[in-house]
C-alpha cells in the first residue's frame, strides 16, 4: 500500500502560554509505513502522537484521515479515531483475569486470526496466566495484542521500548518488526532512544522544540544530519575540516567554521604507516564487537571506530577516510 492514510497539516498544540508543545507540524503517514518520531525529552513527539490519535484537540491546523477531516475530541463522547490504535507508555491491564480472557473476543476476530496475533506478539504461552503475574515486557506485548484484535489501519506506539530490560526490549523490537513483515501494519513509533529505530524505520522524523527539523530515510538522517543536535541524538560524531581531508562537500551539516560531521565509522585506522594521516592514540573504549578510539590528528581529537586492533594509549597510528563516504 502507498495511499495517504493520515495527514497532519500545520498543526499547533499549546498547553500553556509559553512555547507550543507542537508548532506548525505537517506530517504524512502512508499505508504500510514504518515511521519513527524521535527527539529529546520535551521535544513534542508524544504530544504529536496523541494529536494524530485524535485523543487531544489541536489549537490550529487540520488532521485528515483517508482525506476526511477528523473531528475534534471536544466534539466526541469518546476521544479517538476508529481505525487508529494508540498504545500509551502508561497503559494498564485489567486485573484478576487471565490473558486469554482479556484478549479473545469471538465477535471481534476468529480464533484462527487471534492465534496469529498471539504468535506474532509472543503471548501464546501466556494465555492462561493472570495479568497480575506478568513482567513489564509481557504486559506490553499483551497490550499490543489487544490493540491488534481491533484490526487497526494505523498503530501508534508511544515509547514502546522504555523501561524494558535488554531481553524484553529485543523481544518487543522483533514483535514490532513482525507486525510490519507479516501483517503489513502501518506503524508510527515514538522513541527517546533514536538508535532503537535506525534498523527498523523506513522514515525518521526528528523533533526539537515542537517542530520537525529533519525528516528522511535512516541512512540520510544518520549520515547527513542538519545540525549537531540531530547528530548527537544518533550517537558519537566528529567535526572535521574538509579541506584537511581532501573532501568536496556535497551534503550534510557544515558549521559556521566550515567543519562537517563525520561518524566514528567513517574513518579507518591502521598501524602500517603507509597511508592516511599520522595520529596518536589517546584513549580506547571497549564495546564488545568493536572499540572506540580517541586519536589526536591535526591537533584535534577524533573518535574512530576500530575492530580488533587492540590499540593502546600512546601508540602511533594512521587514520584515513573510508572510500564509501560520499561527501
Amino acid at each position: 500500500m502507498s495511499d495517504n492514510l493520515l495527514l497532519l497539516e500545520n498543526v499547533v498544540r499549546a498547553y500553556t502560554d509559553d512555547a507550543p508543545a507542537v508548532s506548525g507540524v505537517t506530517l504524512n503517514v502512508t499505508g504500510g509505513a514504518k515511521l519513527a518520531i524521535v527527539g529529546e525529552t520535551g521535544s513534542g513527539k508524544s504530544t504529536l502522537l496523541r494529536l494524530a490519535a485524535g485523543l487531544i484537540p489541536i489549537d490550529s491546523g487540520k488532521i485528515f484521515y483517508h482525506g476526511k477531516q477528523m473531528e475534534s475530541p471536544k466534539d466526541k463522547l469518546i476521544p479517538g479515531q476508529p481505525g487508529i490504535a494508540y498504545l500509551s507508555q502508561h497503559f494498564e491491564l485489567p486485573k484478576f483475569i487471565s490473558v486469554e480472557q482479556h484478549l479473545y473476543d469471538p465477535y471481534e476476530m476468529t480464533l484462527e486470526d487471534s492465534e496469529k496475533i498471539y504468535n506474532i506478539c509472543r503471548v501464546a504461552h501466556l494465555l492462561a496466566s493472570d495479568t497480575r503475574n506478568l513482567s513489564g515486557g509481557e504486559k506490553q506485548r499483551v497490550a499490543l495484542a489487544k490493540l491488534l484484535m481491533t484490526s487497526p489501519e494505523i498503530l501508534l506506539l508511544d515509547e514502546p521500548f522504555s523501561n524494558l530490560d535488554p531481553i524484553h526490549k529485543r523481544a518487543m523490537k522483533e514483535v514490532i518488526d513482525a507486525m510490519g513483515q507479516e501483517m503489513s501494519q502501518t506503524i508510527v513509533l515514538v522513541s527517546h532512544e533514536p538508535t532503537d529505530v535506525l534498523p527498523w524505520a523506513d522514515s525518521i522524523v526528528v523533533m526539537k522544540n515542537g517542530q520537525v527539523i529533519q525528516q528522511g530515510e535512516p541512512y540520510m538522517v544518520y549520515n547527513e544530519p542538519v545540525d549537531e543536535y540531530v547528530a548527537g541524538l544518533f550517537g558519537k560524531y566528529n567535526l572535521i575540516n574538509p579541506t584537511n581531508w581532501g573532501l568536496k562537500v556535497n551534503g550534510g551539516y557544515m558549521s559556521e567554521f566550515g567543519n562537517v560531521i563525520m561518524r566514528p565509522e567513517a574513518f579507518s585506522i591502521s598501524k602500517d604507516g603507509t597511508k592516511g594521516f599520522n595520529g596518536k592514540v589517546l584513549r580506547t573504549f571497549y564495546f564488545g564487537g568493536y572499540e572506540e578510539v580517541e586519536v589526536m590528528v591535526y591537533q584535534e581529537t577524533l573518535t574512530v571506530r576500530s575492530k580488533g586492533d587492540h590499540l593502546v594509549k600512546g601508540e602511533k597510528v594512521n587514520i584515513s577516510l573510508s572510500p564509501l563516504i560520499h561527501y
